[in-house]
């Protein structure tokens, strides 16, 4: 078989016998092209001599046909689902059948939805349990182009006569009423290809990808038989393995989510893409799942820090302190950071407040620093906007703001301690024997 209507060429051998039967040369053929009206051999000589004029016997890989022509003939079923999903005005934009898959380009403006798939999906899985034998015939164009329900690839050229691949409805019928309308209930084809006898023949249907390739085209991918078979099973593990997510105690969740999402990487071109959806879907719920309870232990670290720290900036006024240097828990929350200002405006009256807040304590996270200078210790020399930046430069980064309030970050919050002596030698400097 030459490669055309999609289809791959078959590959196998060209033998040479010699006048005895035997084999005197091979030729190993990996493609087959037609050109001119000529049948193109390509291949290597693998053994022996061809010379001008051998006779040869080809031998057919046919091991490897046997998982092209499930992939054709079901690419003609899938387009007839396709049309019944998403509407008549469907149309082949191209396909390429091999022995992996099936792939085929058909005009539609958007993704269709996971339920659009499943029915598709649906449609072509009990087309295949139906057992329907699929019909060939060779019919005069003029009479083939009159059948109800016909399918051909626009501005493609036809030969005359033209084969006729039928699903499901038996030829000699059609050709006894060519406008009947039931014929349109199954596909019906012009093609040259290889075909199955009959639908079951291809065992099971997965389909796998459904993207875009160019403005109002959109490509499914799918497979057949074993590889449908193994799609179907790992797409079944992963999308059990998903909603299982949603029982798992939030100590156990984000590790399994991750372990997850890695293996729907690894396996996604693998599966079903109706599983593939709701192994997504499963995951995100995690993930949403996985950042409120995050927020929940951050909202209470945070209201903890808050907490001890006013009621450091309470101790330090009591006490009379002209400054003090705090470490905070508040992460680099910029919300607890409004929050924790306006608490050191209301609290610290007589006293400056520098804090500094690691992201993750002890693992060199970011660096958030915020700083309050009331107004008695800005006379005195001491800005706030100056103050913050000569903390975070220990550490490799820099605030903003003005003399009475500022804050910034740095990258890592390795030298933290840097970060704090520096700030409190800073403070020292202006304002130890200020009044």
């Amino acid at each position: 078989y030459a490669e055309a209507g999609g289809q791959v060429a078959d590959q196998g051998e060209l033998k040479v016998m010699d006048s005895e039967g035997n084999v005197a040369a091979t030729v190993a053929v990996h493609d087959v092209q037609v050109y001119a009206g000529y049948v193109l051999h390509l291949g290597t000589v693998t053994s022996g001599e061809v010379k001008d004029a051998d006779s040869v016997v080809p031998a057919v890989d046919y091991e490897r046909r046997k998982k092209v022509v499930p992939n054709h003939t079901i690419t003609h079923v899938l387009n007839h689902a396709l049309r019944q999903v998403l509407g008549g005005d469907v149309a082949q934009k191209g396909s390429l059948v091999n022995d992996d898959k099936l792939r085929f380009d058909f005009s539609h403006n958007k993704a269709l939805t996971p339920k659009q798939l499943s029915e598709v999906e649906r449609l072509v899985q009990e087309s295949i349990g139906e057992a329907l034998p699929v019909f060939s015939e060779v019919l005069p164009l003029q009479e083939a182009q009159q059948i109800s329900g016909l399918q051909a690839v626009f501005g493609e050229v036809y030969p005359d006569p033209v084969r006729v691949i039928s699903v499901g409805h038996d030829i000699n019928d059609i050709r006894n009423d060519l406008e009947n309308e039931q014929w349109a209930t199954r596909s019906i084809e012009f093609c040259g290809g290889q075909h199955l006898s009959n639908t079951a023949d291809a065992e099971c249907f997965a389909l796998v990808e459904e993207t875009a390739v160019a403005k109002g085209v959109r490509r499914i991918v799918a497979v057949t038989r074993d590889s449908a078979r193994q799609a179907a099973a790992i797409g079944c593990e992963l999308a059990d393995a998903a909603s299982a997510l949603g029982g798992m105690t939030a100590s156990d969740l984000e590790d399994r989510t991750a372990e997850l999402r890695k293996e729907l990487e690894e396996k996604g071109p693998l599966i079903s893409a109706i599983k593939r959806t709701e192994v997504r879907a499963g995951l995100e719920a995690s993930q949403k799942k996985i950042a409120a309870e995050k927020k929940k232990v951050l909202d209470a670290t945070i209201a903890a820090g808050i907490g001890h720290m006013e009621a450091e900036v309470k101790a330090a006024v009591a006490r009379g302190d002209s400054f003090v240097v705090l470490d905070v828990k508040l992460g680099v929350d910029s919300k607890a950071v409004k929050k924790a200002t306006k608490i050191l405006n209301k609290e610290a009256k007589t006293t400056a407040i520098l804090c500094l807040s690691e992201e993750d304590p002890g693992s060199g996270g970011k660096l958030l620093c915020f700083a309050v200078v009331p107004e008695t210790m800005q006379k005195a020399g001491l800005a706030a906007n100056e103050w913050v930046n000569a903390a975070l430069g220990e550490c490799g980064g820099r605030g903003g703001g003005k003399s009475d309030a500022a804050q910034g970050q740095a990258p890592s919050s390795a030298k933290i301690s840097a970060a704090r002596a520096t700030a409190e030698e800073v403070a020292k400097g202006v304002l130890v024997g200020s009044p």
